[in-house]
């Protein structure tokens, strides 16, 4: 991942952490695009790795979202618009967040949606 794009990512995480703090288990990252030596790449992918993957899982009132994280021009590559496709078709949710305040929104909603 990009340094910006960690940047932005951990400010996510920081804010849903302090934010939603009873819900802190329900998001979590899935570590795809840390660099692997060749070694680690293929144990990682024994273990169920799949590339194009989203950055961030959350969970909540029995349904799943999935968040891509990009900077502002950012794009998806192949294998994520796979992912997302696949993902969609399955029912999930999914989303390409480009900021903070896009990931606030989308969270708020989420929650809001659940109660009402």
């Amino acid at each position: 991942m990009k340094n910006e794009e960690h940047n932005i990512q951990v400010s996510m995480v920081n804010w849903f952490t302090y934010q939603y703090p009873k819900l802190r288990l329900s998001l979590f990252a899935v570590p795809n695009g840390q660099n692997k030596s060749p070694r680690q790449a293929s144990y990682f992918k024994a273990e169920g790795l799949t590339s194009g993957v989203s950055d961030l899982v959350f969970f909540h009132k029995k349904k799943a979202y999935f968040i891509e994280v990009k900077t502002e021009k950012g794009k998806q590559s192949p294998t994520q618009k796979d992912f997302q496709k696949h993902i969609e078709k399955e029912g999930a949710k999914y989303y390409v967040v480009r900021s903070l305040d896009e990931f606030i929104d989308l969270i708020d909603n989420i929650i809001i949606d659940a109660i009402l």
